[in-house]
């Protein structure tokens, strides 16, 4: 088949041979595989295996140190390589949350989201549309070479795509999540990919673009939305012996964004890609891709084929929404109290519009308060010690630090006012877990004790409810911890989804997600033989947590082990106003004008340390 057949516009194509002298241009950026494919975005022949891996390397070079911008649409390089031993799996894993409007909308943080070294990083988010087959192909592997937020939306339209923004600015501004606004990507197969170019207005409707698109069989919508010619990037599939009207309206996608004026000095190129059983054509811009047009000439209405190439994934991970022209602004940050902040405290040049990592450390003895501005500042989760500002002008923002007890001294075991199952939920007696609780050992820094009671509940997939009292927020989380049967060994399940709400139930009314902490997430755990041994899950004591509603609720995982016996939250109470403390002694009595007479306070927050003052009468007083 000639390799031009069957591709509208054929007549502007290039089409070159990789024989001989070979001068490619600079937006080639694919490199050789073993498998003599290419393999990240652009190809400017036929026959892609036989360019020279030398010439690909410098002309990637350069095209980087060039910027890679072509409009606002430009290519950002791949994130490092990171690794995730099983020994850190609790911590490094994703958390999940679950939308309160409805629970089949699930979000998924980044692999290694709550690694310290990371948490000034901002991280791209992917969009699975409609019949979601994409989370078929993002597979845990793919999910740790590229971390990123996922989104399980199922959705599109034009409401769904302002809908979708709002979700975003939420867990944004409540669970303070780090999404790169520049790097938001869709994909969409059938439905979702006819009914993406609807969601993309949604979201122009709200100021935001997706930077990239996985389009694959769509039946209707040709005309990319104007908003986003300039900023998004495609990558459209199509499979001849699907319909004819999916064929059509596929080649009138790419025709359109062919013969659009703001293309018109546009380079196309073709690429015979028989690995992957199709021909591609590729439309760029200052070596920057408008569209990869893929025809797959043995496949029908499926989804599977494009995904097979491993390529796709690193192409849509680099798609960004260039800032550029950008507007920049002072950004001036600042500690009160005993602490530091990252970057640094003084005066910083930030870009306007864009959010700018944050993040706070206390002093030993110390813990991390809130963050205050003033000027032109946002800040996506003011309670959170790392988190992001967005500055539409120049602004100061202060992290408060406040002393509090710092030592383990001063730690002890925090119970539950109340355990459960959770409201709406299946039966799920987590009050089991709170019911034969330990005492802290200052010396040995762990729980003694608790070997009483009932196990743990160990139902799969069902939530359960810890109730801390009306007083909640006097409390300070430094550690949680899990007692083990005897006999126990291996990996165990940590909780799937954890999250505060204002009641016990699941319908995350007005929920906010905890993934500081967990219960039930040793790894590799020894065989405890005939003891029952308390494992500390995590350890938040540089950022004490300070829950932000009254009830935790928790959802366990679809494969439970049933090796835990007790449940413990370590920590420490901190008056916060809302339990005055009781008068102890003298109690009511006549005294002089002048007299001075000692007062004796016991604290609510800690009835063993009592508290004494001086008071000084001039006069009747109550």
């Amino acid at each position: 088949m000639p390799p031009l057949q069957n591709f509208p516009c054929a007549g502007k194509a290039i089409t070159l041979q990789a024989h001989g002298d070979l001068t490619l241009p600079a937006c080639d950026q694919r490199n050789p595989t073993p498998a003599g494919f290419l393999s990240s975005t652009r190809v400017t022949t036929v026959n892609r295996s036989f360019i020279p891996f030398g010439v690909l390397l410098i002309v990637f070079l350069v095209v980087f140190a060039n910027g890679l911008s072509a409009a606002q649409r430009m290519v950002v390089p791949p994130p490092p390589v990171e690794t995730f031993p099983e020994a850190t799996r609790a911590i490094d894993q994703p958390i999940t949350y679950r939308e309160a409007t409805d629970n089949q909308l699930v979000w998924h943080t980044p692999w290694g989201y709550n690694r310290e070294e990371n948490r000034l990083r901002t991280y791209p988010l992917v969009v699975f549309g409609p019949h979601k087959e994409a989370t078929l192909y993002f597979t845990e592997a793919i999910r740790k070479r590229f971390p990123a937020f996922f989104f399980d939306y199922g959705k599109d339209g034009v409401t769904a795509g302002e809908t979708l923004s709002a979700f975003i600015d939420a867990r944004m501004q409540v669970q303070g999540y780090r999404i790169d606004l520049n790097r938001i990507y869709l994909t969409g197969w059938s439905q979702g990919g006819s009914g993406g170019y609807n969601t993309i207005q949604g979201m122009l409707n709200r100021g935001k673009c997706f930077a990239a698109f996985i389009r694959i069989a769509g039946q209707s919508n040709s005309v990319l939305p104007s908003g986003a010619m300039d900023k998004i990037a495609i990558s459209m599939h199509i499979g001849l012996e699907d319909t004819g009207t999916r064929v059509q309206v596929s080649r009138d996608l790419y025709a359109y964004l062919l013969n659009h004026p703001s293309n018109s000095d546009a380079d196309e190129a073709v690429l015979n890609e028989p690995a992957f059983g199709r021909t591609t054509k590729v439309l760029s811009r200052n070596g920057v891709d408008i569209i990869r047009y893929s025809e797959y000439p043995d496949m029908g209405h499926t989804h599977a084929e494009p995904y097979s190439d491993p390529a796709i994934f690193e192409w849509l991970m680099t798609r960004a929404i260039s800032s550029n022209p950008v507007s920049t602004a002072s950004l001036t940050l600042s500690a009160s109290g005993n602490g530091s902040t990252l970057p640094s405290g003084g005066t910083h040049t930030v870009n306007t519009g864009s959010p700018t990592a944050i993040s706070a450390t206390p002093d030993a003895g110390n813990v991390f308060v809130n963050w205050t501005s003033t000027g032109g500042a946002s800040i996506a989760n003011p309670n959170a010690a790392s988190t992001t500002v967005t500055v539409s002008g120049n602004a100061t923002v202060t992290a408060n630090f406040s002393e509090t007890g710092g030592s383990t001294n001063d730690w002890t075991i925090l119970s539950p006012s109340a355990a459960g199952s959770a409201v709406s939920g299946s039966y799920f007696p987590l009050d089991h877990a709170f019911d034969a609780q330990p005492s802290w050992d200052s010396n040995a820094g762990a729980p003694v004790g608790g070997v009483a009671g009932e196990h743990a509940p160990a139902y799969a997939n069902r939530y359960g409810y810890v109730d801390f009292g009306p007083d909640y927020n006097n409390l300070r989380i430094v550690e949680t911890w899990t007692r083990y049967r005897t006999y126990s060994s291996g990996d165990q399940g940590a909780y799937a989804e954890l999250w505060w709400d204002n009641n016990p139930g699941i319908d995350k009314v007005d929920a906010v997600a905890e993934p500081r902490f967990n219960f039930n997430s040793a790894q590799g755990l020894q065989n405890t033989g005939e003891n029952e041994i308390w494992v500390r899950d995590s350890n938040t004591s540089s950022f004490p947590i300070t829950p932000p509603r009254r009830f935790l609720i928790l959802r366990s995982p679809d494969s439970v082990t049933g090796r835990a016996k007790e449940y413990a939250f370590v920590g420490y109470i901190e008056a916060t106003g809302n339990t005055p403390p009781t008068l102890i002694s003298p109690g009511n009595q006549t005294v002089q004008v002048g007299q001075t007479i000692i007062i004796q306070l016991e604290e609510a927050y800690d009835p063993d340390d009592d508290d004494t003052l001086s008071l000084s009468a001039s006069g009747n007083q109550p």
